[in-house]
């Protein structure tokens, strides 16, 4: 639970080397969701910045877990990482360290969230050997080695693609270029101008800010190589748009494609329910669980409405009980209690008599966007 600063590899790399599964964590996360993420994986030792490490203790204490919380910084409630490397560590020279010997086949290397599209959000198992499998098709279109000179990397370590680049700059030998500051535009150029990355992935809402920002700042990005654009719709208006800046070689992933006459692949829907806002995955199970808790509330559905530059804006789709009052500000409150900050409603709330269900009597997802962005285009507030 941290930036993405380098002390953040001393453990991630410490346990990779010893067979230790690890199961990075979105640094926002509050008690009421680092409660349910800590009882899937049900660490040994969590390591996080000083100012979460009380939020950390009290679900730690709350799931009865017998966890030891580490501060990569300084910390009145707990050991620092530097402390603990004095307390603990061993001078041991790099020519004769040896890893852990384990099958990496069978050994489970980290725990990867899920979207929770089907409930809340759950952890998927990766081993050893699946993640190094996917280094090699995500470098696939290499023709040299090293398959690229350095790579920026934008996302937090809970992204598999931020994953995969801590494991796959090392053993295909190409620099990692990450920063510990807030990732803005702004920012990102900047680290562009200095450094002159030649790969990166990035969502394709990240993208369009950063486009926009560079044409602001008439900056140059010909330095890319490679960039992979994924994790939610592409529009096609980016692809051209980048055709004018760099000339990547552009890969998407998703669950509906059409390829032009060029064999140029655009996705076009993703199947899945899972919302991203900004660099953030939301499971609209999760917010739905807890607007239910409101005792006016007899159904929702949580769906989003798209903005340009962040994504999916969500939306609390309320059937209030019969008899009951309830307000927009109230289910915004309730959520804003529990969740964080990036889980927020900024599409909105509206309330519908009744939610919209397909022929098979299942929620007719697709059609409740429509309701959505009906009711409110034009009033949205990010």
């Amino acid at each position: 639970m941290a930036p993405n600063h380098l002390d953040q590899a001393v453990p991630f790399y410490a346990a990779m080397f010893l067979g230790i599964a690890t199961s990075p964590i979105d640094r926002t996360l509050g008690v009421y969701e680092l409660k349910h993420t800590l009882n899937i994986s049900k660490p040994k030792m969590i390591f996080c910045q000083s100012h979460k490490v009380q939020d950390v203790q009290k679900a730690v204490e709350l799931l009865g877990l017998d966890a030891k919380v580490v501060s990569f910084d300084s910390s009145p409630d707990t050991i620092t990482l530097a402390e603990m490397m004095d307390k603990h560590g061993e001078s041991i020279a790099v020519e004769v360290f040896r890893a852990a010997d384990f099958d990496p086949e069978e050994t489970i290397g980290y725990l990867i969230s899920t979207s929770g599209t089907t409930g809340l959000p759950k952890s998927a198992i990766v081993t050893h050997k699946n993640m190094a499998t996917s280094g090699i098709y995500i470098c696939s279109f290499a023709k040299k080695f090293p398959p690229t000179r350095s790579a920026l990397l934008v996302a937090p370590l809970q992204w598999l693609s931020s994953l995969l680049s801590y494991i796959m700059s090392p053993y295909y030998k190409y620099t990692r270029i990450q920063t510990s500051n807030e990732v803005t535009s702004d920012h990102t150029l900047e680290l562009i101008e200095r450094y002159k990355p030649t790969f990166m992935i990035i969502s394709p809402t990240m993208m369009t800010t950063l486009v926009k920002a560079a044409k602001r700042a008439n900056a140059d990005l010909s330095s890319f190589e490679v960039l992979y654009l994924g994790g939610s719709a592409v529009p096609r208006n980016l692809v051209e748009e980048l055709r004018k800046m760099v000339s990547p070689t552009a890969t998407v992933t998703g669950d509906m494609m059409y390829r032009d006459e060029r064999w140029n692949f655009y996705f076009v829907e993703r199947i899945k329910l899972l919302l991203k806002y900004r660099n953030y995955q939301i499971s609209p199970v999760e917010v739905e669980n807890v607007i239910l808790k409101h005792p006016g509330v007899q159904d929702v559905a949580v769906t989003s409405i798209p903005d340009e530059e962040c994504g999916d804006l969500p939306v609390a789709c309320v059937v209030v009980r019969p008899g009951a009052q309830v307000t927009a500000q109230e289910i915004k409150d309730l959520v804003k209690e529990k969740l964080t900050d990036t889980k927020q409603l900024r599409g909105g709330v509206i309330f519908l008599n009744e939610l919209p269900l397909t022929t098979s009597t299942k929620l007719h997802r697709r059609k409740l966007k429509e309701i959505a962005f009906e009711r409110l285009k034009g009033q949205v507030a990010a």
